[in-house]
């Protein structure tokens, strides 16, 4: 099977008498698969055989054209080839091919008679800066033309996504507030390394977000002076914002999906401690392990951060670690319009469950006495729900007052 490719070069050159021309569309997709399903070693040995024979030193090849996410000269595949002319996402030149061009978009739409859904198309599909050029997902525009101008997620379907629920997998508290600045529609400043490797993914944000931007979950929003791979980074489009608020489903347990979170914040904003306490105390059980909570309180403050970012629709503002009053409190779901009701938490961790409940009056005292409410009553908000949450271990233990 290696050297299938190589033979048959040769039987085309035999039976043509000409050279041939190889077009190898997402070459490097099975050693996504084989990073994801723990035989990439194995996978890069074939690999190298595979399209090293075809590549390297080969008289039948007239030319080749790969396409993938990494660059090719340093996955090991093609030792001692070096005659590749690479163009990224971050090159201007052949920027134009990498999908459809507002131009393109415009004129599909005209001949079908459909300019009115040019807003509503960009918002869901446009957003890439490859170079100088504005490019819309080619795949979702057409799947959004062909089902009647259906906006949906269309392109999240056509691939993996092990990239992003590795990125959720290693989420420390500074990395949720990046996913959250992202969800919020902020950039994010990184250091890219585009001869990332596989294996390399997780080890520093870097190489992360490089394969972020290389698979189209991000985009680049402007190129920084500080060097010359420091970027600042966004997500393009509504349908990728879409997608990192499912992908976190599926990376959880059986028993939570996205009615868990949606009863979880209607209860939170409904003032129901109790049916909050027990939905939450679900999602505790299913989604941390006691090595990740460690009664660390940074840990369970990062953790409702992520899932408020992540789940709460656009109605709201959520505010983290923000001066209000005479102190700083942990959280705040701000409504953007006056008649709906605000949230504020403060999170305490108990030694022992026997101190919870301790622990959540104090959290909720804390609210009280450092009139956090005050950020709320600036921005004309009547009606704040205030909680107290105590944690311990996989338990959790709370205490709801009312402004």
């Amino acid at each position: 099977m290696a050297n299938a490719l190589a033979l048959l070069l040769l039987m085309m050159r035999q039976y043509y008498g000409r050279k041939v021309i190889v077009l190898i569309d997402e070459y490097d997709a099975p050693i996504q698969q084989s990073w994801e399903g723990g035989f990439y070693d194995d996978c890069i040995a074939f690999m190298k055989q595979f399209l090293g024979s075809v590549l390297k030193t080969n008289d039948n090849l007239e030319f080749a054209i790969l396409t993938g996410v990494l660059r090719v000269a340093k996955e090991s595949i093609f030792s001692g080839l070096n005659n590749f002319d690479v163009y990224s996402v971050l090159r201007s030149r052949y920027g134009e091919v990498f999908g459809f061009t507002s131009q393109e978009v415009q004129s599909l739409l005209a001949a079908l008679q459909l300019q009115d859904h040019l807003p509503e198309l960009k918002f869901w599909y446009d957003g890439y800066r490859i170079g100088g050029s504005e490019i819309y997902n080619p795949w979702s525009v057409i799947n959004y033309v062909a089902n009647g101008c259906y906006p949906r997620p269309y392109w999240v379907r056509s691939s993996g996504n092990g990239i992003l629920r590795v990125l959720l997998s290693h989420a420390d508290a500074l990395r949720i507030k990046q996913v959250y600045a992202l969800l919020e529609g902020r950039s994010v400043r990184v250091t890219l390394d585009e001869s990332v490797i596989y294996p390399e993914i997780g080890r520093n944000q870097g190489t992360l977000f490089t394969l972020l931007l290389t698979t189209g979950y991000l985009t680049v929003d402007k190129a920084l002076s500080l060097s010359d791979d420091r970027y600042s980074l966004r997500i393009p489009n509504a349908e990728i914002r879409k997608l990192y608020s499912t992908e976190i489903l599926n990376t959880l347990a059986k028993d939570v999906n996205k009615n868990t979170f949606d009863d979880l914040f209607d209860y939170l904003l409904d003032g129901e401690a109790e049916n909050f306490v027990l939905q939450l105390q679900q999602i505790l059980k299913a989604v941390v392990s006691v090595y990740d909570t460690a009664n660390k309180e940074s840990f369970y403050h990062g953790f409702m951060l992520g899932m408020t970012a992540l789940f709460l629709g656009k109605d709201y503002t959520v505010e983290s670690n923000r001066e209000s009053g005479y102190g700083r409190f942990d959280l705040a779901i701000i409504p953007r319009g006056g008649e709906k009701a605000g949230v504020i938490m403060e999170f305490k961790v108990a030694d022992s469950e026997a101190d919870m409940a301790d622990k959540a009056k104090e959290a909720l005292q804390q609210i009280e006495e450092r009139e956090y409410v005050t950020e709320f009553r600036r921005r004309g908000i009547q009606m704040v729900w205030k909680y107290g949450i105590a944690f311990c271990g996989k338990k959790v233990e709370v205490v709801r007052g009312q402004y």
